[in-house]
């Protein structure tokens, strides 16, 4: 289920983006037309009739993930819940219920990030009452015993076992750890190993997890597709009128400023491709300001094919097989990074200063205004193109609606995205793309010898 989190973070953070000329107006939204209506209870459900005959597509996002998981030793709850969720209720035990959702040729899956968990089924609109209803008592009546509770952490961690033994999560892993001091972005989604290894004893704390945090006002509801808005909102009202309470808080602890860059490198055990990993500490993706604009916009503009930097170091000096951007929208403040996948460690280096030279350009504002528009352009056409079933509408949707709250996120995103200039960008770079604010992994395999990162760099 979580493997579904790449390609979604990936279609939904690099592709937003719009092209304003000088003096043009903003450009109309991209997504279809939408109703957002807010329950007593707190339940956000959004409706967006798209077309799609016979089709729909029904997300549900909860705006919990591994950012909420502050208790020491507790880390990795909110991924384990994404399992825990499909184990049934009373009324739909698991087989009975995977055995309806397979006659009603229905598609169900999940996954985590660190600020949400998604949900999502997409199938026949003949079968919407079943999903309406059936997703309403999962999500007020979920049931599982300390036997299944057990058996399930053991194939978390089994997961985690096998995700970590690739090179490229496990960059990320040491990465975030090195980065990150207090705040819950140090551990990734999976959580710290040992943590998850002393899941199966928390039993109590799993159910005491979902009671916190399962909680209709940290719930939005998407349905996509080829169905009747008001029949629909009537049986989500029906269905969901029991589900009460309210979500609990969570105190995330502020990440203090970091004042001289990081370090860090992996000898990997095994002959593989020498890599660089680096994040830059930047602000989270409020619609409040630009900051998560040009975050979207840096990414193509930097290390897109089309970008000088890509084509030097793949395709001209041919130091990389590859070098790409890295970048999600976040609730807090995160990482703006790029990943290198090297040919020779001995060029490691060389990679890290070519492309702080590049950031050093950015911050004195030399960038083509022109080039910048290309990029918006680029990114807004293919959001659009990617828009084109219902499953995709609402993963957009939900993901973009995660950071902040407003189902209305993407468009406002991408209005936003239309109003960068040259001047934004170089101002970014001088204030956070900067050396003391930065984390480096390395990572070489067996028999390769490791060329240490820069410790100085832009400034």
């Amino acid at each position: 289920m979580k493997t579904v989190l790449v390609l979604a973070l990936a279609l939904a953070c690099a592709a937003p983006g719009l092209a304003l000329a000088q003096g043009r107006k903003p450009a109309k939204a991209v997504t279809p037309p939408m109703t957002i209506t807010r329950l007593p209870t707190g339940l956000t459900v959004v409706t967006v009739p798209a077309p799609a005959p016979g089709i729909v597509a029904y997300y549900t996002l909860m705006r919990v993930g591994s950012r909420n998981e502050v208790e020491p030793g507790h880390s990795g709850f909110a991924h384990l819940f994404e399992h825990m969720m499909f184990f049934g209720t009373p009324t739909w035990p698991r087989v009975k219920w995977e055995a309806a959702l397979k006659e009603r040729g229905l598609d169900s899956s999940g996954f985590t990030s660190s600020d949400m968990t998604v949900f999502h089924l997409t199938g026949p609109t003949a079968a919407l009452p079943f999903v309406i209803e059936t997703e309403a008592d999962r999500f007020q009546n979920l049931t599982y015993d300390e036997a299944g509770f057990k058996t399930e952490t053991k194939a978390v961690l089994g997961e985690y076992n096998k995700n970590f033994a690739n090179p490229v999560r496990k960059l990320a892993e040491v990465l975030y750890d090195k980065a990150f001091d207090v705040h819950t972005y140090k551990h990734t989604t999976m959580g710290f190993v040992a943590d998850i290894q002393a899941m199966p004893g928390y039993y109590a704390y799993s159910k005491d997890f979902f009671q916190r945090f399962y909680r209709p006002d940290n719930a939005v509801i998407f349905v996509v597709g080829d169905f009747d808005p008001k029949a629909t909102l009537a049986l989500v009202k029906r269905h969901y009128g029991a589900w009460k309470g309210k979500g609990a808080g969570t105190k995330v602890p502020v990440e203090p400023p970091q004042t001289a860059p990081r370090t860090a490198h992996i000898d990997w055990a095994t002959p593989t491709m020498p890599r660089l990993y680096a994040g830059y500490h930047t602000p989270a993706a409020t619609l409040k300001t630009k900051d998560a604009a040009i975050q979207n916009v840096l990414g193509p503009l930097l290390f897109g094919p089309q970008s000088p930097l890509y084509r030097d170091l793949v395709l001209t000096r041919q130091l990389c097989y590859d070098v790409s951007a890295d970048y999600d929208d976040h609730r807090d403040a995160h990482l703006f990074g790029y990943l290198a996948t090297c040919k020779d460690p001995k060029d490691l280096p060389e990679v890290q200063r070519t492309v702080d030279a590049a950031l050093a350009e950015l911050a004195a504002g030399t960038l083509d205004p022109k080039r910048l528009a290309d990029v918006q352009s680029n990114l807004r056409y293919s959001l659009m193109m990617q828009l084109e079933t219902p499953g995709a509408i609402a993963l957009m949707l939900a993901v973009n609606t995660a950071p902040t709250g407003d189902p209305k996120a993407l468009d406002r995103l991408l209005a936003q995205i239309g109003t960068v200039t040259v001047k934004d960008v170089a101002a970014f770079a001088r204030k956070y793309l900067v050396a003391q604010n930065r984390t480096v992994v390395t990572l070489t395999g067996v028999a390769a010898k490791a060329a240490r990162p820069v410790a100085g760099g832009a400034k």
